[in-house]
């Protein structure tokens, strides 16, 4: 995922409201012992409703209204179904997560033939960051209707984002043989082909993109990249010239449907405005955003919604006003804090960008998107003594963020800490078992770890071996030549690691290519690599 991708989607999660409760218990079998149609199941998930004090009048007789149809009134278990996931459909619309969940629990028990509880609840897993949960629904979703183009597509995008590229690349094909017009397949196929260095496949999947939706300006940079890797220096900066912040569109009739839920319930402006954000109809949130400061020009609210949607349509500088101004109607108002934040980390204003994020922190201590972009910030710089406390509460947060973890084991082994961050690495293998790159930095640690009771030779060479046969890229290459070292087959080393070299050097990556060639040196003597990975690995 290119940095600008992560940028913008960040922005658009900090408008939703952070939630920091645990995650209910899955729905258990339910004894329904039915006896006439009319019998109420005893035994569904409670469903309560949270304070709605800040939500539109219309918009809160709407949920009380649907829940009182929901929890109170007697029908059969069909209708009762229909009405927890109509319920569950405006939680969600309003952000209010934690109450959707068993709601849409309790929708997907009673009505099991219907397969939209299931992939909204996949999309409700997906916004929190829990994206096993967020698989299992979508996977749901496919074995009852295989012909689902949209649930297939965000089953293969949980794939990506779980590590386990095979099969999102095996659903994506899939997805285009059937549609070859699916803009957002081929951007991820994409995406895939540039880390597995298939750059010809890469190529037409990025072309193909451009030719879909020309104004899909956040392709130029992977399709800039593609053409460096290729040789072909004008066309690569061509494209890095044109980047821009317009994502790949993904039109997505669930989720319009929960917008035209909003707009039923006589939603602001400010609502609509969002739900269009979430839509990715970016201008035409702009326009309802632009009318509603006009109306409201007091509301922060309306201020901060205003910047994404301006961020999103490459409008940095007005998006930086807009947040600006929702600080000063409400300094405390942390989402802003942090969108700002993010503005000014990608513009490389680093000093000015981790004061946004300790002010984000200071108001809100839970704060998981600050914490985290402070980490980060604080690591490339090379302060990953300050950087620790916040991937670890980042990790408390949202346990299943894998980059994240995968950070903070970098930022222990720079420490010195290296137990410490094989704890950390066991830990996301443990949750992610085919993640590659879990298996990759594992026996990084394993092979060429500085502390002796760290290094386990035989266990790097399995997990290595394993994760060159998931992808085969230049750094497992790199990984299975340190593990053979370590276990003494230095033949076999010297010659994985001279393919690395030829990879590396396909890539152009020269900084890369003369480390590689220090330790094949070392190979070539007979002696373990004792540096797991690269000086410059730990700012990227």
């Amino acid at each position: 995922m290119t940095r600008q991708l992560v940028v913008l989607r960040r922005l658009h999660f900090a408008l939703c409201t952070l939630h920091s409760a645990l995650h209910r218990a899955a729905l258990l079998a339910l004894p329904l012992a039915l006896g006439t149609a009319c019998d109420r199941p005893s035994a569904l998930l409670p469903v309560s409703l949270p304070n709605l004090d800040g939500l539109p009048a219309a918009a809160q007789q709407q949920l009380r209204s649907q829940y009182a149809t929901a929890t109170e009134n007697a029908a059969s278990v069909n209708a009762i179904g229909l009405e927890y996931g109509r319920l569950g459909q405006l939680l969600f619309t309003y952000d209010l997560l934690d109450a959707a969940e068993p709601a849409f629990q309790n929708a997907q028990a009673l009505a099991p033939t219907e397969a939209r509880w299931s992939y909204y609840l996949g999309m409700l897993y997906r916004q929190r960051g829990d994206l096993q949960r967020a698989a299992e629904q979508f996977q749901d979703v496919v074995q009852r209707d295989g012909t689902d183009a949209l649930a297939r597509l965000r089953l293969a995008e949980a794939h990506l984002e779980l590590g386990d590229t095979d099969a999102a690349a095996a659903g994506l094909q899939e997805i285009v043989r059937a549609d070859p017009g699916n803009a957002f397949a081929h951007f991820l196929l994409g995406q895939i082909a540039l880390e597995g260095e298939a750059y010809d496949s890469a190529l037409v999947h990025f072309l193909t993109v451009i030719d879909i939706q020309p104004a899909a300006t956040q392709v130029h940079v992977p399709l800039g990249m593609v053409y460096r890797n290729l040789g072909d220096s004008a066309r690569s900066q061509y494209h890095f010239a044109r980047r821009g912040q317009t994502l790949v569109q993904l039109q997505d009739p669930r989720v319009l449907e929960l917008e035209a839920l909003k707009r039923a319930s006589g939603a602001t402006a400010l609502t609509q405005g969002q739900r269009l954000i979430d839509a990715r109809r970016y201008a035409e949130a702009l326009a309802l955003l632009e009318d509603a400061v006009s109306h409201d020009p007091t509301n922060p609210s309306v201020y901060l919604s205003l910047g994404v949607a301006r961020s999103h349509l490459g409008d940095q500088a007005g998006a930086m006003d807009a947040f600006e101004q929702a600080v000063r109607i409400d300094p405390a108002g942390s989402k802003a804090h942090y969108n700002m934040g993010v503005l000014l980390a990608a513009a490389g204003e680093r000093a000015e960008a981790e004061k946004q994020f300790l002010a984000a922190i200071t108001n809100d201590s839970l704060h998981r998107n600050a914490h985290l972009e402070l980490a980060e910030l604080l690591r490339r710089t090379g302060r990953c003594g300050e950087a620790v406390e916040h991937f670890a509460i980042t990790l408390r947060l949202t346990p299943g963020d894998i980059a994240a973890r995968q950070h903070l084991a970098l930022c222990y082994l720079k420490l010195g800490r290296d137990r410490a961050a094989r704890a950390v690495l066991e830990e996301g293998l443990a949750a992610n078992t085919r993640h590659v790159g879990f298996m990759d930095a594992l026996a990084r640690i394993l092979a060429a770890s500085g502390d002796a009771g760290v290094r386990d030779g035989t266990r790097a060479v399995q997990l290595a071996e394993e994760a060159l046969a998931i992808q085969r890229r230049t750094e497992t290459l790199e990984t299975v030549a340190m593990a053979y070292a370590e276990v003494g087959r230095f033949e076999e080393a010297a010659s994985t690691q001279h393919e690395a070299i030829r990879s590396a050097e396909r890539r152009r990556q020269a900084a890369y290519v003369q480390h590689l060639q220090q330790n094949l040196r070392r190979y070539q003597r007979r002696t373990p690599c004792r540096t797991p990975w690269p000086p410059f690995v730990y700012e990227l």
